[in-house]
């Protein structure tokens, strides 16, 4: 019975910290995040030595970043100088995880873009393949 009852706690503090994860990146009312208000990821600018990606954030994985402006681009998060989200930052920043992972979940596609979804977004700018950015 004891160890039922350490169970349940510990099941709480887990259920606890993922809720304060919730309001951390979202706020305490995640209904305002603008990705579940319009339908889109967060706006902002992606800086590289090939110049700067101004766009949508469409997914973020550990290696890259893919954005829609004009062009939908890929990015190579090692290419990657500085980002410039305004609802994260108004001022640029390096990339480093705890960014990664706070823009992963501000795009429009967590998880990543589906297959059709992408196809979609080629078509209309006319363009073959994702732009892809490795320097």
């Amino acid at each position: 019975m004891r160890y039922l009852s350490y169970l349940i706690v510990a099941g709480a503090v887990v259920v606890a910290g993922a809720a304060g994860a919730c309001v951390k990146v979202l706020g305490p009312d995640g209904r305002d995040a603008p990705q579940i208000k319009q339908n889109r990821g967060t706006i902002g600018t992606v800086t590289t030595a090939a110049g700067g990606f101004t766009g949508e954030l469409l997914t973020v994985s550990d290696s890259t970043l893919v954005i829609v402006g004009a062009k939908v681009t890929s990015i190579r998060t090692s290419a990657v100088t500085s980002v410039r989200f305004p609802d994260i930052s108004r001022n640029s920043k390096p990339l480093n995880t705890e960014l990664l992972n706070d823009l992963k979940l501000r795009s429009r596609y967590p998880y990543g873009i589906p297959a059709p979804a992408l196809a979609q977004l080629l078509e209309a700018r006319r363009q073959p393949a994702l732009d892809v950015v490795d320097r």
